[in-house]
């Protein structure tokens, strides 16, 4: 699982970059979610990212955040951010939990979708 680098916080990553003709939306079925894309928050309270796009006319996507319970090898589903436009800012708290965004829905035909992502608040341990 890549890791947040805590000492680059403010800088984002490339999460994810999905292409097509257009970009659809994920499967369902959590078994088919690469472990290895799954991005490790060690240190994160929270995690912020914008979705950039390439192609379509005004495109939006809706994103599902997906904790990782490891252990179980499970994942729980938060809230959906829906809607997102070109550089829309979300920021989704996962208190240190492993996290992997899913594309729900893709709207207006892009044919690129980047997640991009950066460590948002801090957890502080005594």
């Amino acid at each position: 699982m890549p890791l947040i680098n805590m000492l680059t916080r403010g800088n984002f990553s490339q999460h994810r970059k999905v292409t097509g003709t257009p970009v659809v939306a994920d499967s369902t079925d959590h078994a088919l979610i690469v472990r290895a894309n799954i991005l490790r928050t060690d240190g994160a309270a929270a995690v912020k990212g914008y979705v950039r796009f390439t192609g379509g006319v005004a495109p939006t996507v809706d994103l599902i955040p997906l904790l990782y319970d490891a252990d179980t090898n499970t994942f729980c589903a938060l809230t959906k951010l829906s809607g997102l436009l070109d550089g829309q800012a979300f920021e989704v708290n996962v208190h240190e939990v492993p996290v992997y965004f899913r594309i729900d829905a893709v709207a207006n035909a892009p044919t690129a979708i980047e997640i991009r992502v950066a460590p948002g608040e801090l957890t502080m341990h005594a």
